[in-house]
């Protein structure tokens, strides 16, 4: 992997097109969800977060930005004003996961001529296959997601005796797989936008150590980024969804106590939650977000934005759930967010040197460098 991403820094110039452009939010979001969406082949890892790599858009765009603009209509203006904010809304061929957002990096040129990288708007990443594509209902779609940490169910259909995630959005006129997926990575920009989760590096023999010290991280998590010894499941198990190695994947037979402890001691809204506190913090909000303003203004009790979990035949009522204990925290959490003035990008971007920032990528991609295990989520 080291080889692979140093080869970057090895291609001529002439391999790279530096964007020249200028961007700035967009003032008419429908519009922009047309402008920004891009169906592109696969990225080669060495490139990715490259700026010096343009992606050039394949065609037939229309039918997926028809498909964003149903979920824009969907929302209240302040998730909307979101769609504004994405630079690119890029719909991937073949990714390796169903989805991804960030930050937009562009090069600058600074007044000694020096080339710079800065993050200018956001980015959306989306599997054509995964999400647009995807067979069945959100249902089924989210139960295979869970149920595949388990190893004898990676990649099989979903089985009728294990749990199954039930969320339904009655009356919506978007795909609802392509609705959640969008909110819940709304939420991790929103996340990244107001620094909700920041983290500080210390070294150790692996290189960069994950500290975090942050309201969110401290209701479910360690500083290390571990689920709270209260709140775990049995074993150390943490659920694992990307770059799974046969050893990180649960026992078949451990899956009712998993669900057990889910159910009685920890405070996620999901199995994905548990896996870190980021993606906690993105399904807390797209639990709180939906269930707040996909409902009947009329009957306020009456969402049609519904949730709950299947477990040998009994149906546990997620609202019910998330009114208890430290999930309630996480609620009032939401709630807290949901009536500040919202930042769509952080306010202050840092400008890093080009070579550096290409050397940054490097390191990361050879400390991350993924197992040969199929990557799901």
């Amino acid at each position: 992997m080291i080889a692979i991403a140093l080869l970057v820094l090895l291609l001529p110039l002439t391999s790279y097109a530096a964007p020249t452009e200028t961007w700035s939010p967009a003032t008419d979001c429908r519009a922009n969800i047309r402008k920004a969406t891009c169906r592109v082949a696969s990225q080669p890892d060495a490139q990715r977060g490259d700026p010096r790599f343009n992606r050039a858009c394949l065609g037939g765009e229309a039918t997926y930005a028809a498909e964003l603009l149903k979920v824009h209509d969907e929302l209240p203006p302040k998730l909307q004003k979101m769609f504004c904010h994405l630079r690119k809304i890029y719909i991937e061929e073949d990714m390796p996961v169903a989805m991804r957002s960030g930050r937009y990096p562009q090069i600058f040129v600074d007044k000694k001529g020096q080339e710079m990288v800065g993050m200018n708007g956001n980015s959306l990443s989306l599997s054509r296959k995964m999400i647009f594509e995807s067979q069945g209902t959100l249902t089924q779609w989210l139960s295979r997601r869970d149920q595949s940490v388990f190893a004898a169910t990676a990649g099989a259909p979903i089985s009728p005796g294990l749990p199954q995630m039930d969320i339904k959005f009655t009356g919506s006129k978007a795909n609802p797989v392509v609705l959640y997926s969008v909110l819940h990575e709304f939420g991790k920009l929103f996340e990244t936008s107001h620094r909700l989760n920041p983290f500080r590096c210390a070294e150790d023999a692996e290189g960069c150590k994950r500290i975090f010290k942050s309201l969110w991280n401290s209701v479910s998590w360690t500083t290390d980024g571990k689920i709270l010894p209260e709140q775990s499941y049995a074993g150390g198990f943490i659920p694992c969804y990307e770059d799974c190695s046969a050893d990180k994947l649960g026992r078949i037979e451990d899956a009712a106590s998993v669900y057990k402890t889910f159910l009685e001691k920890n405070s996620f809204v999901s199995l994905l939650a548990s896996s870190n506190s980021s993606e906690d913090f993105a399904e807390t909000f797209f639990f709180y977000m939906a269930g707040k303003y996909l409902s009947s203004s009329e009957d306020p009790d009456q969402k049609y934005f519904s949730a709950s979990l299947e477990i040998n035949d009994d149906m546990v009522s997620m609202r019910k759930r998330v009114r208890l204990g430290a999930l309630a925290m996480k609620m009032e959490y939401m709630a807290m967010f949901d009536n500040m003035t919202w930042a769509y990008e952080p306010s202050n971007s840092a400008i890093t040197p080009l070579n550096e920032y290409i050397e940054l990528l490097a390191t990361f991609r050879a400390k991350h460098a993924p197992t040969n295990a199929p990557a799901k989520k």
